[in-house]
């Protein structure tokens, strides 16, 4: 009987190891964060199995070499759910903090891939010193081959030294609208350790490598703040009061302000600006809460103004033309 429950003992134990992870999962991840529980998917039960059947060898120990070598591969096993599971939760806990401070450190995606590769370097290290390879000479060889890998990967490293300058400088987050020197423009999506990208109007992404980014002249519109002012041209003929045109032009920029605008505390003004040869040119300034806003803001004011120039028998600055009649 006592040789029975000994040759049965290492199957409970993967057994034991069994009901645990199903257990956890069914127990206790259902009572955590749906996102952080993603994270233990598919290497929690892993892990507790190869933990049972660590103990199982304990208990009923083979060969030497194989008992060996089936304890080395588990506890590789076991390290390795270990560093997904943890690289899983320092990535999601820290795009979580980096969503709710983007003022401090905006960009999630290049921190959270090189928090993984950190976790992943430390849960390699363990890994070696676990199958008994001093982690020294490795480290040694490393730092020799480094400056072949450095090589190697010149533009890679680049790329990713630049987003780190990119983010530190604070010149560029997510969220910013941005003109490149090229022309290109649009929302900035995200910086990652390669490539930043830019989701234009059309709704279309535009990469540009961190490198080329540093590099380059570009204008954010989110600085120092998102609001901007909007210019508006007008004309008007000559024989109108300026008066009374300054009067009629201030209100509907005012009463569009509040409409589109409620919390601006901004007051419009215009500038008479030259006298055309056949009409009289003024810009009148507005503010928009963004960059995109200028346009609905600018359309609106139009259609307004010529609305309520019309009712104020403010007539158009060009005499209206009638097709002659045919001959």
């Amino acid at each position: 009987m006592p040789d029975a429950l000994l040759k049965a003992a290492p199957l409970g134990f993967i057994l034991l190891g069994l009901a645990l992870g199903l257990a956890l999962e069914r127990l206790v991840l259902p009572r955590i964060n749906a996102n952080l529980r993603n994270a233990f998917n598919g290497f929690l039960t892993l892990g507790t199995v190869a933990l049972g059947a660590h103990f199982a060898l304990i208990t009923y120990p083979l060969r030497p070499g194989v008992s060996s070598a089936l304890d080395q591969f588990l506890t590789i096993v076991v390290i390795g759910s270990a560093t997904i599971i943890g690289a899983r939760i320092v990535s999601h806990s820290m795009w979580l903090y980096l969503r709710e401070h983007r003022e401090a450190l905006p960009s999630a995606s290049l921190f959270t891939t090189l928090a993984g590769i950190a976790i992943w370097s430390v849960g390699g290290l363990i890994a070696l010193q676990s199958l008994g390879i001093a982690i020294t000479p490795v480290l040694t060889a490393l730092g020799v081959g480094g400056l072949a890998v450095a090589l190697a990967l010149k533009d890679t490293l680049e790329n990713l030294f630049s987003g780190l300058q990119i983010i530190a400088s604070r010149q560029i987050k997510p969220g910013d609208y941005v003109k490149l020197e090229s022309g290109s423009e649009g929302y900035v999506t995200d910086i990652t350790w390669r490539t930043t990208t830019i989701r234009d109007l059309s709704n279309n992404l535009i990469v540009v490598p961190n490198m080329k980014l540093a590099q380059a002249t570009f204008t954010n519109f989110a600085l120092p703040d998102r609001e901007l002012t909007v210019s508006v041209p007008v004309l008007v003929p000559y024989d109108a009061n300026l008066e009374r045109v300054e009067r009629v032009t201030l209100d509907v920029a005012r009463k569009q302000l509040a409409a589109l605008s409620p919390a601006a505390t901004f007051e419009p003004f215009l500038r008479f600006q030259e006298f055309g040869n056949e009409n009289i040119k003024l810009t009148v300034f507005l503010r928009a809460d963004e960059f995109v806003d200028q346009f609905r803001l600018r359309s609106e004011f139009m259609k307004e103004l010529r609305a309520r120039y019309q009712s104020e028998g403010i007539r158009a600055p060009f005499p209206a033309r009638t097709s002659e009649p045919a001959r």
